[in-house]
Formats: C-alpha cells, structure tokens, sequence
C-alpha cells in the first residue's frame, strides 16, 4: 500500500498559517512533516474517526517526506501496527 496525497483539514489550515507566521518556515511539507514526528511520539492512539479534508492544502506523499518519504512511510506503517490498525 502507497500514499499518493496528503489532504488538509480547515483546521489543520489555521495550524499551519499560524505556524508558518510565527515560525517564518515558508513550506508547508517541513510543518507537516515536524507534525508528523510530534503525532508519533504521542503515545496515545489516534481515534478512528473520518476527517474532514475541507481545506486547500494538498501535497502528494514525495512532497510531504522529500527525500526522506519512504522512512516517513516505514515509520507510520509500524504505528499503525503498534496501534492495532489495519495497513
């Protein structure tokens, strides 16, 4: 299994925005991608809830993790089965 695109809630949006203003990190991937990380070292389980993805922000998945994509996608992989989730 592959992740082609990475889609944004509106509220994500207004994380972001007020992120990049207040850090000057221009790129919205590098913000996902510490987000990311963060999220991984949360030790509690993500619900299984359907997201709304209302916003305009979308990346595909090489441009989320850059050169680093397939460690991103390694280390999601072994949270879900850490959490019990089904790839």
């Amino acid at each position: 299994m592959t992740i082609e695109t990475i889609r944004l809630s509106e509220k994500a949006k207004i994380y972001l925005v007020m992120l990049k203003r207040k850090t000057g990190i221009i790129n919205w991937n590098v913000l996902c991608r510490w987000a990311f990380c963060v999220s991984l070292n949360d030790s509690s389980i993500p619900p299984t809830e359907k997201l709304q993805t209302d916003s305009s922000i979308e990346m595909t998945w090489k441009v989320f993790g850059g050169t680093h994509a397939d460690v991103y996608f390694a280390l999601l992989v072994q949270r879900c089965k850490q959490d019990g989730f089904e790839q």
